[in-house]
């Protein structure tokens, strides 16, 4: 045997042990191919920062649901397999679409009457992303406020579906006038992934058992080391001034009827800050003015 007869022998032998390695088999059954190594997760895609688009992967047409197309690696299944380690590989995009269809359900739950699902235009659709990427990853604050029209769903809907979906956290949202104290908070045991805890539509805090159900929120919140996005329907609760001291509410000049209303208006137009427990205060600067820490 020449060195030429060899080396191709030798060669023959190295590739077959290497496609054996790798999972592709000699003997392949006609029209049937192996693959030669596990396609790329297509989460790995969604989960960058770089990738642009809140609901990408997802299909809207008719509820939420798994965009097969997109997730060519698995079919939409979660799961791959991984030839050369010879067994089957699973990500968490089962339970990810788990995570969207609990707050689908909480938005029927809220928005009966509501036909479809709220649309962001591009430019807030980049801001509203921006803010959640900064906010998860710590470069920004622990908690987000928002701006909201009462009667309307919020853009905060989709920054829900970002959350579980794009980051794989656990999101739990809640409106305070329609949730009681046993569904205010997640039943899920924590982890080592913090929770997004939205409240949308937050007025009428001079109620005191809704101003509670607030308070224990940011507790939570604040206790679990966990992310908090409000949205503010009520325009007074946003505003940093207090009330001028030489207001005429205690003045004799009124009946027992106007000072009485004077003061439930009064009431009604303090801002957040005023209305909550020192304690309560304290904790919400803390999350809407530091990043948060990750827990070692």
């Amino acid at each position: 045997m020449n060195k030429t007869t060899f080396d191709q022998a030798l060669f023959k032998i190295v590739r077959k042990r290497v496609r054996q390695e790798i999972g592709c088999k000699e003997n392949k059954p006609p029209g049937e191919r192996a693959p030669r190594y596990r396609k790329k997760c297509q989460l790995h895609f969604i989960n960058s920062v770089n990738l642009t688009g809140l609901l990408t992967g997802l299909d809207t047409g008719s509820g939420m649901s798994i965009d097969t197309s997109y997730f060519s690696c698995c079919q939409g299944t979660g799961k791959q397999m991984d030839r050369q380690r010879n067994c089957q590989s699973q990500c968490d995009l089962l339970h990810r679409l788990a995570g969207v269809k609990g707050i689908e359900a909480a938005f029927q739950r809220y928005w009966r009457k509501a036909k479809k699902w709220p649309t962001l235009t591009l430019e807030l659709e980049t801001d509203l992303l921006s803010v959640l990427t900064q906010m998860i990853t710590g470069y920004s604050r622990q908690a987000e406020i928002f701006r909201g029209r009462s009667g309307h769903p919020g853009h905060i809907w989709n920054g829900a579906i970002a959350a579980a979906w794009k980051f794989g956290l656990k999101t739990h949202c809640v409106r305070l006038a329609q949730t009681s104290s046993i569904s205010l908070l997640p039943k899920e045991k924590s982890d080592s992934k913090p929770f997004v805890i939205v409240v949308e539509q937050v007025e009428k805090l001079w109620d005191l058992s809704i101003l509670h159900k607030l308070e224990i929120i940011i507790g939570f919140v604040y206790r679990s080391n966990s992310f908090l996005i409000l949205e503010i329907v009520d325009q007074n609760l946003l505003n940093s001034g207090s009330f001028d001291e030489n207001s005429p509410e205690g003045n004799q000049c009124f009946d027992t009827r106007t000072q009485a209303a004077m003061r439930i208006a009064q009431a009604k137009a303090q801002p957040l800050a005023a209305l909550l427990s020192r304690e309560g205060r304290s904790r919400l600067h803390s999350l809407c003015y530091f990043p948060r820490i990750e827990e070692h």
